[in-house]
């Protein structure tokens, strides 16, 4: 081979590397958070050529998405004890950064330059890998094979090397912002309206969840906000799966993230999923007692999982910055459509009760801006009943919620009640008050009544009913969402219905607290 082949020097080629960047834009973040907004969106730390530098930006990015100040003293402690620095010369590094910074109005400049690095090294990978194979180290692999094989990694790539420039796109025209909304109507992965998978909840939140949107369910302790979501969660995910395949399949699969703020845990919500698709008991699975036939339907479940990109977090912080890490980090594996917090409460109750109220106002405004809008997702926060609202109500009178809490109802798209009727009626017809006057006669009359149209109009029972009602509706079509919506939960099945069949089967008597 002569010096003026191509080939030549190929293996002393250095990958591509911006040391210098990189020790700029960590520079600039020690020095000014703020910096951390322009990069955000697309950089991670293996984005980093240098080890040493993507641990620092781990500790960053850490402290920042917590709401933390991350510089030179604070992330000191931390590095030290990991021993981080070590190789680099100790904590005199940071003070080396400090000095290499540039101004903060450049660090998006300085992070896409690293991106840019980052992309061309696995590049540089995949390439070698699909030389390395058509030269034919498996030789049991056809070149049809090997061209499929790495054909998705290709394909990845592509779509991680676009994701910096994927939201920030500058003004738009009129007439391009009318075509886009228009080529919704066909495209559902980039701003069409999904279904809930539930006619009545469709209806009552205005058509089905949009992109962009910020949704509230409201309601007491039990009354079922967890397990409704959960489903939606499920239902969007295989719609999500159904349109990528018809689309091409061209990865990465849209998906659905739910995040776990309380007590509940990953492992209890897919045991709800995995009672809800395979038709064993929600009990049987907790006591991981399945027979036969029913672990047989277990397997089977994983044939639905497999087309349900829907991924849980249930070690968040409760906090409004947590969130929104979790958020971004998962639209950088994926396009995030549908983000559910369970439960925005625990955010509030995690900090003083004095600024309760800046904490809800700050935190529904940033995931509505720099979650919902940002990211193209719809975001629903679960949220208890005001305590205002939780009075005692009188016999047979039924409590809904009726407003948003802590002033926050600006920043909120739609708002929904969700109440179990069953918890403010009697379980046996009220009886009249021997001392009650004539008019106190005709008032519990009508409350008698009440109580049986409750009953009458569900022929299975009240026990299972959810009753929606709107608090809020920023766009519908008609006025039929102003309507009350009813639900039933299935207790076998652990699956809400649009409404109670008149032909309901035996397992429609099982409800919450019989499953």
């Amino acid at each position: 081979m002569t010096e003026t082949s191509s080939l030549f020097g190929f293996s002393q080629r250095t990958s591509p590397a911006n040391m210098q960047a990189e020790q700029a834009l960590l520079g600039a973040l020690l020095a000014n958070n703020k910096a951390w907004n322009q990069v955000r969106d697309f950089l991670l730390p293996e984005h980093m050529a240098d080890p040493v530098h993507g641990r620092i930006l781990q500790a960053i990015m850490r402290r920042v998405e917590a709401g933390q100040l991350a510089d030179a003293v604070t992330l000191k402690t931390d590095l030290e004890n990991s021993g981080i620095l070590e190789e680099v010369g100790g904590t005199k590094y940071l003070a080396r950064l400090l000095t290499a910074m540039v101004s903060p109005m450049l660090a998006g400049e300085y992070g896409r330059t690293i991106f840019d690095c980052w992309t061309r090294r696995k590049a540089i990978d995949l390439g070698t890998k699909f030389v390395n194979a058509a030269f034919g180290d498996d030789s049991d692999l056809t070149a049809a094979d090997v061209i499929e094989r790495h054909e998705d990694d290709i394909v990845s790539l592509r779509a991680q090397s676009t994701a910096s420039t994927s939201r920030r796109r500058g003004p738009v025209t009129a007439l391009d912002a009318f075509e886009e909304l228009v080529a919704g109507f066909d495209d559902k992965r980039s701003n069409g309206v999904w279904s809930t998978g539930l006619t009545e909840l469709d209806r009552i939140i205005g058509g089905g969840i949009a992109p962009d949107t910020l949704t509230y369910l409201i309601g007491d302790g039990g009354a079922g906000k967890t397990e409704l979501c959960l489903q939606v969660g499920e239902n969007v995910a295989m719609s999500l799966w159904d349109a990528w395949v018809s689309a091409g399949s061209v990865p990465p699969c849209p998906g659905v993230l739910y995040i776990m703020l309380g007590n509940m845990s990953r492992r209890q919500m897919i045991a709800r999923t995995g009672a809800r698709h395979s038709g064993v008991r929600l009990k049987t699975l907790r006591r991981g007692e399945p027979d036969l036939e029913e672990a047989d339907r277990l397997v089977m479940v994983r044939n639905t999982l497999v087309r349900m990109p829907i991924e849980f977090v249930d070690d968040c912080p409760p906090t409004t910055p947590a969130v929104l890490g979790e958020m971004r980090r998962f639209a950088k594996r994926r396009p995030l459509a549908l983000c559910l917090v369970d439960n925005f409460s625990d955010i509030l109750s995690s900090v003083p009760k004095e600024q309760m109220f800046s904490a809800a106002v700050g935190g529904t405004k940033a995931l509505k801006e720099q979650g919902a809008r940002e990211l193209g997702a719809a975001v629903w926060l679960l949220m208890h009943t005001p305590s205002s609202d939780e009075q005692k109500p009188r016999e047979g009178e039924i409590i809904r919620p009726r407003k948003i809490p802590w002033n926050t109802k600006k920043d909120a798209d739609v708002a929904v009640g969700i109440t179990r009727p069953f918890k403010f009626l009697r379980a046996t017809i009220p009886e009249t008050p021997k001392s009650a006057s004539e008019k106190g006669r005709e008032d519990w009359a009508l409350i008698r009544k009440k109580w049986q149209d409750d009953r009458e109009s569900w022929p299975t029972g009240v026990r299972n009913v959810a009753e929606l009602n709107p608090i809020k509706l920023r766009e519908q079509d008609s006025d039929e969402a102003d309507e009350l919506a009813r639900l039933y939960f299935d207790g076998r099945q652990q699956r809400f219905f649009d409404a109670v069949r008149q032909d309901a089967p035996a397992s429609f008597d099982e409800g919450w607290g019989n499953t």
